[in-house]
């Protein structure tokens, strides 16, 4: 299970690679805005990310008919993967 949760590394690297890339952080610098509303903003699309694709891991999994997730509560599992 852990494996798949790593799958979501490499489109985190690429929003990174995409930002140093772009240069957001100095525009958003250079247009007022904080390191701390950056980094806020920052967390919160990675947190949205990482709650998309564990829903669709868990529905994708009871649809399937895997037992571990047939069988286990889905309140524990969302617990267990936040």
């Amino acid at each position: 299970i852990i494996f798949y949760l790593q799958l979501l590394f490499p489109t985190f690297l690429q929003q990174l690679v995409y930002e140093k890339e772009r240069r957001l952080r100095m525009m958003m610098k250079m247009h007022g805005l904080g390191d701390g509303a950056y980094w806020a903003v920052t967390y919160c699309w990675f947190s949205v990310l990482y709650i998309c694709y564990i829903a669709v891991f868990i529905i994708f999994g009871s649809a399937v008919g895997l037992q571990y997730f047939r069988k286990t509560n889905y309140g524990i599992q969302i617990i267990f993967y936040l």
